[in-house]
């Protein structure tokens, strides 16, 4: 009986070992939906594209009330803003691929 509770524990710890990993080794924030209407350029401060193994290719947008909006990459608007923060500050710059 002793033998069956230590291995349940020892068996419970490797999975919370794990699980905590796997956590760790995927993308921290992925989009499942998109922000659809256009967002006046005042009120974005910054912008970071999603991490390359999320589902859906995104852009996330930091607002200057550090809302976070996740918006589609290939829209014009979008672009265009992520060209205007990239030409104000150099330092702000990601890569989209």
């Amino acid at each position: 009986m002793k033998l069956f509770w230590i291995t349940t524990v020892f068996a419970f710890l490797l999975f919370v070992i794990y699980t905590q990993a796997q956590h760790k080794a995927g993308p921290e924030q992925c989009c499942f939906y998109f922000y659809t209407r256009n967002i006046p350029e005042r009120f974005i401060k910054t912008y970071q594209p999603t991490h390359s193994s999320c589902p859906k290719k995104a852009i996330i947008f930091t607002t200057t009330r550090d809302k976070q909006i996740c918006v589609d990459p290939d829209m014009e608007s979008v672009q265009r803003v992520i060209s205007k923060l990239s030409e104000n500050d150099p330092n702000q710059h990601f890569p989209l691929a």
